[in-house]
């Protein structure tokens, strides 16, 4: 069973803004279950584009090791 508490909508896409996210939540509250969207909250991701780079810099951080570039 899938019954998220939040759901993060990160990348290129959170910067699109609240306009975006509204549209979101109403297709979501359309097409799910009401009983399974109760305190269910769709949000931007905080850093909105930079996740991703942010996480694999901690992905680095973290388990550390060499770098490998391919070109």
């Amino acid at each position: 069973m899938f019954n998220p508490k939040v759901i993060v909508i990160g990348g290129g896409v959170a910067e699109a803004g609240e306009t975006l996210l509204e549209g979101i939540r109403r297709t979501v509250a359309a097409r799910t279950m009401p009983s399974m969207l109760n305190d269910v909250r769709i949000e931007a991701a905080y850093r909105g584009n930079f996740c991703g780079m942010i996480g694999a810099a901690l992905q680095i951080w973290e388990y550390g090791g060499p770098i490998t570039f391919f070109l």
